[in-house]
């Protein structure tokens, strides 16, 4: 927001955030720091541009009609940066099998330029480290990276736990996979 011009779309946001400019670009500010946090707090990579991209799927939104009102906005923006960070976790942690009969988020994506023999190894780490959890751990996280919210809540539901202690759980055993991950590949 600081100094540049605006775009229609953005222009139109501001407005349906407040009609005062200056208490617009605040409110514009506030909601996307709740926004930046909302996606760290979900373990998910690049959590400013994951906040600007909900921002310009809402503006666009806003620019194609559809009617929101001021007061419920900041709701808006958190339902449509779940969905944000549900895709941008799916691009993360890609699905491979790791068994006949089981199937495993991937190793994050792999670097321009990596060879055949690079990504093998990626997924040889990946399958070890995936194989190292206990099962129950595995199959929360598996199940969660290819659910959808609604997959989510029910899965928490069934283990009679919050949808944010799902969260949590499903985040800590992906940093514990993506930490030996990084330990099991060779430095270059």
């Amino acid at each position: 927001m600081r100094g540049a011009s605006a775009s229609p779309p953005l222009r139109q946001l501001l407005a349906t955030l407040d009609a005062d400019p200056a208490r617009a670009g605040e409110r514009y500010e506030r909601i996307r720091a709740r926004l930046v946090v909302l996606f760290r707090c979900r373990g998910c990579t690049g959590p400013e541009d994951l906040a600007d991209e909900t921002i310009d799927r809402v503006a666009r939104r806003l620019e194609e009609g559809e009617v929101i009102r001021a007061a419920d906005l900041t709701s808006y923006f958190v339902g449509v940066a779940g969905h944000v960070a549900q895709e941008a976790q799916r691009r993360d942690l890609r699905v491979v099998p790791f068994s006949t009969e089981q199937h495993a988020p991937a190793a994050p994506a792999a670097g321009e330029g990596d060879d055949e023999l690079t990504q093998a190894r990626r997924k040889r780490c990946l399958n070890g480290c995936l194989g190292r959890l206990r099962s129950p751990a595995r199959e929360l996280l598996v199940r969660y990276v290819r659910g959808d919210a609604a997959d989510h809540a029910r899965h928490a539901r069934e283990l009679g736990i919050e949808i944010n202690a799902l969260r949590i759980r499903a985040h800590r055993t992906r940093v514990e996979v993506e930490e030996c991950v990084r330990a099991c590949l060779p430095t270059n």
